[in-house]
């Protein structure tokens, strides 16, 4: 902070003693309670919150029946359209869109009310038929009345939006008519599924939003309203969403295998929540949250909200885990195990699709989040529903694992990605022998896989990674041949299988070695054609040896080598040989007693 006048504190004048004093600093005075509540003006969330508790508790002293329903449910309804007037008047006449946007919120409480005060109609009756007309006429109550806003409060909302909208209110008031009993005939297996339907339906209906979320603020352009994008209109899917949410654990409650919410006994009456709803439920609609969020964040180049729906992604799995205690949730989540999978693999296989889809669009780190859930998914299977029912690795899902990797590693031309896929494909390798005829065998096939991979590596990537492996990769080739040819394990093998084993890999040597004309390999190509030429010479001795004598066939051995060693010194004396060989015998060979012949 600099010394400047206006930094400085205010001084007063100076006390008698001299000392210089300063002002203490002046606080804003706090707003007054009353000015808070005029500004928010919370009476109207108030309002509805207390005429919602009055119309339950009417529920628990009437008798449950088609009228007193319709009755309960006709007051809401005409809540609602009061509050709905009060909205487009504030609009039209007042300008004031802080209260605007409370009220038209709880329009949408009020319907999703609405078709919750019917629940313990539909539980109650015998025939679904004047139910079923109770709620198309909810249904289409909500939906003339939101035209109805929307035409005379001049707001315009996008058909990009208005389709979802209406397929949230649509599935809110035909669930309680799906759920409910129909006599003895109802299925209670049945009702079961219905209820995990209810989110995953509520998820299918927000990716609908995927266009709207592309378009961007161009959606909500001339909207009528002074509320900035994303504001309007994502708040009122995100109070949608929420709604289903809860819609879903309510559901549970009343049309649960357990019956009704209410248990009714001696003493009174209490609360059942034993239900099959567990927090899994919720995996679809966060999981169609997660995948707006991302495609938001790709379409606006928004780096952080982006990053923080792939960071939340992993939530998935941990929402997919069997959480409940009670019977009836472990015994329907067991059933879902049975019949589809797992709910912790479908979480997997969710996350490997959210991370595949936004890596193959570019987002490069979303590769290594793909790379992380196929990992999982090794050890995930469609029978794991908790850490102690983890499975061993799965070969086929660890070779799809080694393609990504690899994929990625020959677009980028990484070593790191590169030597990663390598190891990963010979453990799928190495698990997929388990078991089989080879399985003897699967050590030396592995060796097989890896080696080669090596090498390509090697020569493709030219870092230190890949150079460590060329060394690797050549040599293995000497010490292959050694074992091939020496070790006594290999004794029962055929020696023409043998001798064309070797043959093979002095052709593959000499091959890279010439085509990219690495010294590396040539050098481990001459140290395998010794090894070779030391095993045929071995051979060819041990077969003289058996027929002529031991002594003889020695001896023959040693009079060749010293022929050789005489024709490489008589090459050297006559410079047939260069120079910069042996050297240090050079002067030797030419004194001049040599050269007069004098002995």
């Amino acid at each position: 902070m600099s010394n400047t006048p206006e930094n400085l504190p205010e001084k007063i004048p100076e006390a008698p003693d001299g000392e210089v004093k300063f002002a203490t600093p002046v606080r804003k005075p706090q707003k007054p309670f009353w000015e808070y509540l005029y500004t928010h003006n919370p009476f109207y969330v108030i309002s509805a919150v207390l005429l919602i508790f009055a119309v339950r508790a009417a529920y628990g002293e009437l008798q449950i029946g088609y009228i007193n329903c319709g009755m309960l449910i006709g007051v809401l309804a005409v809540y609602t359209m009061v509050l709905a007037a009060i909205a487009v008047v504030l609009i039209r006449f007042g300008k004031v869109w802080d209260d605007v946007r409370s009220v038209l919120l709880l329009c949408l409480l009020m319907f999703l009310a609405i078709s919750v005060g019917a629940d313990d109609l539909f539980v109650a009756m015998d025939s679904t038929r004047d139910g079923a007309s109770l709620m198309l006429l909810g249904f289409v109550f909500a939906a003339i009345l939101s035209e109805a806003v929307l035409l005379f409060s001049g707001i315009r909302l996008a058909v990009a939006y208005r389709l979802p909208y209406y397929l949230f209110l649509a599935l809110f008031f035909a669930a309680p008519w799906l759920l409910a009993p129909s006599g003895d005939t109802q299925d209670a297996r049945l009702v079961e599924w219905l209820l995990l339907a209810f989110p995953t339906a509520a998820g299918a209906i927000l990716l609908l939003l995927i266009p709207a979320v592309r378009r961007g603020a161009e959606t909500a352009r001339s909207s009528g309203t002074p509320w900035p994008w994303p504001w309007f209109p994502w708040s009122i899917f995100a109070f949608l969403a929420g709604g289903a949410a809860l819609r879903s654990y309510a559901l549970s409650l009343t049309f649960g295998p357990t019956g009704p919410i209410w248990s009714i006994h001696e003493t009174g009456r209490s609360i059942v929540l034993a239900t099959i709803w567990g927090s899994y439920f919720l995996v679809p609609m966060l999981f169609a949250v997660m995948v707006l969020i991302a495609e938001a964040g790709i379409v606006r180049r928004n780096t952080r909200l982006l990053n923080g729906a792939l960071v939340a992604a992993p939530a998935l799995v941990v929402l997919a885990l069997p959480w409940g205690q009670t019977a009836v949730f472990e015994s329907f989540y067991l059933h879902v195990t049975e019949t589809f999978g797992s709910p912790l693999w479908m979480a997997v296989m969710l996350l490997i699709t959210l991370y595949g889809v936004c890596w193959l669009r570019g987002v490069r780190w979303a590769g290594y989040g793909a790379v992380a859930a196929l990992g999982v998914a090794t050890v995930v299977h469609p029978t794991t529903i908790g850490f102690d029912t983890l499975a061993e690795p799965n070969a086929y899902v660890l070779i799809g694992l080694a393609t990504i990797i690899a994929a990625d590693g020959f677009r980028r031309l990484s070593s790191w990605s590169l030597a990663a896929s390598a190891f990963v494909a010979v453990g799928a390798v190495y698990l997929w022998l388990d078991g089989t005829e080879l399985e003897a065998f699967r050590h030396s096939i592995c060796l097989h896989v890896l080696w080669p991979l090596m090498i390509a590596i090697g020569l493709a990537c030219r870092d230190w990674l890949g150079r460590t492996f060329s060394l690797i990769g050549a040599g293995l080739f000497p010490v292959v041949t050694g074992l091939v040819l020496f070790a006594p394990q290999v004794e029962t093998i055929p020696a023409e299988y043998k001798v064309g084993y070797v043959t093979a890999l002095l052709m593959l040597l000499a091959i890279v070695a010439g085509v990219h004309r690495s010294p590396v390999f040539a050098g481990s190509a001459a140290i395998c054609l010794g090894i070779g030429a030391y095993e045929g010479i071995a051979i060819g001795f041990r077969m003289l040896a058996q027929t002529y004598g031991w002594m003889a066939v020695s001896a023959l051995v040693w009079s060749i080598a010293a022929l050789i060693g005489a024709l490489i010194i008589s090459s050297h004396k006559a410079k047939w040989i260069p120079a910069r060989m042996f050297s240090r015998w050079r002067g030797h060979a030419t004194q001049p007693s040599d050269a007069s012949g004098s002995s």
